[in-house]
């Protein structure tokens, strides 16, 4: 649980880094938003890492719409307001007599989703939308390759394939509202800065389903034992003196 509240607060930060231009004098912002996430797994990480000769797979849906105001020292304010949803993919699958260990990755996103809506106290969610999807495959190696000590790169895909996919997801909360706070303040000898967030949350089941144009069905939760969702609502706001990097 302390894991998702950290993730949560980090991709807020991360959404307002990316709007504010380094060595940006940012004089303050707020923002909210509401989201909706749910994960399936066919192995169960309670149980520890997957071996070499363990097949796996992940898949993840997601729904999120918000907005922020964002003002910098001497400039006029900033409005911002997005609605955005991805489906995504990643699998392993050993070796099997000549067939060689492979390696896929499927994503398609959508801004906005034709539809992303909320209940209220967070008791549900619906998201479905049309996206161009892409599937990627690798075989025989792994897909990453190391280029220094601390530097690796992805080769080109042995396999590519895109077609237009239907994404349908719906939530239904089955945990009570959680709430969770973060506040930071540092100062330092050129800048300062505070920043403070707010989360609600309920823990909830989802249906899910990724189906292409040609009738492949992408995702089926059936095959699907581990599953992990929630309903989220959050607000954020800081204040900042001086040079930003």
């Amino acid at each position: 649980m302390r894991t998702r509240k950290f993730i949560v607060v980090l991709v807020a930060v991360l959404m307002v880094g990316a709007l504010l231009p380094a060595g940006a004098f940012a004089a303050f912002y707020n923002s909210q938003g509401t989201s909706a996430d749910a994960w399936w797994s066919s192995w169960d990480w309670n149980n520890g890492e997957p071996g070499p000769s363990d097949a796996v797979i992940d898949w993840s849906v997601s729904g999120w719409t918000g907005g922020g105001i964002f003002k910098d020292a001497g400039m006029p304010m900033d409005r911002t307001k997005s609605t955005m949803a991805m489906a995504s993919m990643s699998s392993y699958t050993p070796a099997v007599g000549d067939e060689p260990q492979a390696w896929a990755e499927f994503f398609c996103f959508a801004e906005p989703p034709d539809v992303l809506t909320f209940g209220r106290n967070l008791a549900t969610a619906k998201l479905d939308f049309l996206a161009e999807g892409t599937l990627n495959i690798w075989r025989g190696t792994e897909p990453w390759i190391q280029t220094g000590p601390d530097e690796w790169t992805m080769r080109d895909p042995d396999e590519t394939s895109t077609e237009m996919v239907s994404v349908v997801a719906s939530w239904k909360a089955t945990g009570p509202l959680t709430r969770s706070a973060y506040f930071s303040k540092e100062r330092s000898a050129e800048s300062w800065y505070m920043d403070r967030s707010q989360q609600t949350y309920r823990r909830a089941s989802a249906d899910a389903s990724v189906v292409g144009a040609s009738g492949t069905v992408y995702f089926d939760q059936s095959m699907f034992s581990v599953m992990d969702a929630q309903i989220s609502s959050s607000k954020g706001h800081g204040r900042f003196s001086g040079v930003m990097y």
